[in-house]
């Protein structure tokens, strides 16, 4: 008896488990984090340098020294082909290091010298604009490389003069480099500069908030940026933000619906979707929004969206005669594949060619291809590539357990449910209305007709009845005048 209840019990778990490893109605597809509190933090942003204009002129002035002291070196004028060569060479540089004079004039526009007010928050972060050491050690090495240089000459030995081209290049190398440098980085400083005046936040810039200690904590990756001011002070920019950041929020999975021959679960539509908590098994449909003050797109703010508890649970339990009977359906074309968060690859039209490292499968749709394999899922019009993987150890297929009777009923009623929801009573109302009225205009005319024709007849009648009359009276007339005559 007891190897039979354990014999029973054993079924029973390889049922349940054979039962979980089948698709049924929706499906893991992914992760989404939801915002359920969100707070604001003033942060000042102190655009500044230290850096005066005397200073960036003299640190030009320097490396066009540099340039006019490389072009007169001794080696050239005895080397008519290495002068022409290498003065050519540094060209690219002379162009970027004229345009950086140029954004270093124009940098100074940001500021006015008149002001000088603190920032109003005390969670600030210093933007070093353009630091000092940087621009000096720069033009230290190239100083350093120059002087290299002087002491070259040209000679009848080869090999010296293959070791001062490369000297040359090398000197040439830094030169444009160095320029190109100052370049984009006065470049990307002014262009940050311009958006913040603009009441807009960089992109490139988020990455230095995140290591303030006022923003710390979970959800920072979720935060949203909004300028509030921007003031032009003495050597820079005062910037205030308000960022607002998740005070508290949750990891839930997505569900996607399974599609059988172009029917699913009605309810997923833009910003609604299918869910439950990681370590639930509660379905719910939840709209999301992230038009809410502060909500960034990646964490939205998501309220439930009813759904029928009879539904509800069938889908909890697996029921496939609930979830038909009480669950309302929809005509869908999904995707050819999608790969799932498990790395699974769903497969849920007809008509596709699919093939597992280069073996074709002949699994009828919908299941979910585990491999660690190129998977290629080809249709008349493209073709999708997954690459091969391999974190599989086992590879397998999930089908559904859905049986043609359920998907039929499944068709029926989602062509019922299509029928009564999306079911236009104006429209039908407005061609009733004109049916109507072309029985009516008819009907009014022959009542019209009809009418006249009493109308005429009524009038013949009278006219009948008078001359009747008159015919009555005169031979009454007649007779009593015979009468008073005798």
């Amino acid at each position: 008896m007891r190897f039979i209840c354990a014999g029973l019990i054993l079924l029973g778990m390889i049922m349940i488990s054979y039962e979980d490893e089948q698709l049924t109605f929706l499906h893991p597809m992914g992760k989404l984090f939801l915002e359920t509190s969100v707070k604001a933090v003033r942060v000042s942003i102190k655009a500044t340098t230290q850096l005066t204009t005397t200073e960036m002129s003299e640190n030009f002035l320097s490396l066009n020294t540099i340039l006019t002291k490389y072009k007169a070196l001794a080696i050239f004028t005895s080397t008519a082909a290495l002068s022409t060569k290498y003065k050519t060479a540094v060209q690219p540089g002379e162009v970027y290091l004229a345009m950086a004079k140029e954004l270093f004039t124009h940098l100074y526009t940001f500021m006015d010298s008149t002001k000088d007010i603190l920032p109003q928050s005390s969670c600030v972060y210093t933007y070093n604009l353009i630091d000092k050491s940087v621009l000096s050690e720069s033009e230290k090495m190239l100083k350093a490389k120059q002087a290299e240089l002087s002491a070259l000459t040209s000679g009848i030995d080869p090999k010296a003069d293959k070791d001062n081209q490369i000297a040359i290049e090398s000197f040439v190398t830094m030169f444009n480099s160095v320029c190109h440098d100052w370049y984009v980085h006065i470049s990307t400083v002014i262009s940050n500069l311009d958006t913040l005046d603009g009441l807009k936040f960089p992109e490139n810039l988020k990455g230095h908030l995140e290591s303030l200690a006022c923003l710390a904590g979970n959800g920072i990756e979720f935060e949203t940026i909004k300028v509030i001011s921007s003031t032009p002070v003495k050597q820079g920019l005062i910037i205030e933000l308000d960022v607002g950041v998740p005070a508290s929020q949750k990891e839930i999975v997505t569900l996607t619906p399974i599609t059988y021959n172009g029917v699913q679960l009605r309810g997923e539509d833009e910003n609604v979707y299918f869910t439950r908590e990681t370590d639930s098994t509660i379905v719910t449909l939840l709209n999301c929004t992230t038009t809410v003050e502060w909500v960034n797109s990646k964490a939205p703010f998501c309220h439930k969206v009813k759904l029928e508890e009879n539904c509800k649970a069938g889908l909890m339990t697996g029921d496939t005669t609930k979830v038909l009977k009480y669950c309302l359906f929809k005509y869908a074309t999904p995707p050819s594949a999608i790969r799932l968060i498990d790395n699974g690859i769903l497969i849920q039209q007809l008509g596709l060619t699919v093939t597992n490292g280069g073996k074709t499968v002949y699994n009828v749709p919908p299941y979910v291809l585990y491999s660690n394999k190129e998977v290629k899922v080809s249709s008349e019009d493209e073709e999708l590539v997954f690459p091969a993987l391999t974190n599989f150890l086992v590879e397998k297929t999930l089908i559904s357990r859905l049986t043609a009777i359920d998907i039929l009923a499944m068709h029926s009623k989602c062509y019922w449910d299509t029928l009564w929801l999306e079911f236009d009573w104006t429209e039908y109302i407005d061609w009733a209305a004109l049916c109507l009225g072309g029985l009516l205009v008819p009907l009014t005319f022959c009542g019209i007709c009809l009418g006249c024709r009493n109308k005429v007849v009524q009038s013949m009648n009278a006219k009948k009845l008078n001359k009747a009359k008159r015919k009555r009276n005169m031979r009454e007339t007649r007779a009593l005048l015979r009468e008073s005559r005798l």
